[in-house]
């Protein structure tokens, strides 16, 4: 009995063999398989850090280009304040002088009359 058993037993575990065989090759193929998308997964990543890199040193170029316009802004602000300063204390100055002339006007007038008039004695006239 115990060899019939056995003489039995012994396809059967043939069959078993090449099954175990058949999902031991398919799993083999799998995991190469997945080796294989794990390296190209890798790829992807180092291509998308390199992107990324390009991405931030552009950034970085565009955030230093602001400061340097942000700085020659500031300079022509300040410029622009001085030429403005510049032309109000011109602006003042001719209204000094202008109001200065209208005050000293009068007194031109009189003097040129004065001058016009002088006797030099001799009983000459200045005729101007």
């Amino acid at each position: 009995m115990v060899a019939q058993d056995v003489r039995e037993l012994a396809p059967r575990s043939a069959k078993a063999t090449e099954r175990i065989k058949v999902l031991i090759t398919r799993s083999a193929d799998q995991v190469r398989r997945g080796v294989t998308h794990v390296g190209e997964t890798g790829s992807a990543l180092k291509a998308i850090l390199t992107q990324v890199g390009g991405i931030s040193s552009n950034a970085a170029a565009i955030v230093d280009r602001i400061r340097e316009q942000a700085a020659g802004l500031k300079g022509n602000g300040k410029a622009i304040n001085l030429m403005d300063e510049s032309t109000q204390q011109n602006a003042a100055m001719v209204g000094q002088t202008l109001a200065s002339a209208a005050i000293s006007q009068p007194k031109r007038r009189h003097d040129a009359i004065c001058w016009r008039d002088l006797d030099l004695g001799n009983h000459h006239r200045l005729k101007l």
